[in-house]
């Protein structure tokens, strides 16, 4: 599991609606969270190998969505989940 930190570049209705819409029919792509500050978007993400997230940052970093910037994470271990505590 990853999550992936998003900042747009040309934040037009267009380009906007053709990311929104490939995250919300992407299979890999668990949970969506618009956010304010340095990043638009926060995307959690499940994957099976780090060459599946290499192929999905791929994706998302082609000119058609205007990304500027990624930051990607891994998710080295789950203390605390939709408010239950994995421990």
């Amino acid at each position: 599991m990853g999550i992936i930190e998003v900042k747009l570049q040309n934040y037009n209705d267009a380009t906007h609606d053709r990311f929104v819409d490939f995250l919300l029919h992407e299979p890999a792509v668990k949970d969506i969270h618009k956010l304010t500050g340095s990043y638009d978007f926060a995307l959690k993400v499940a994957v099976r190998n780090l060459d599946e997230m290499v192929k999905l940052i791929g994706i998302l970093s082609s000119s058609d969505f205007g990304v500027s910037n990624l930051n990607t994470s891994i998710v080295l271990e789950k203390l605390k989940e939709n408010g239950i505590a994995m421990k």
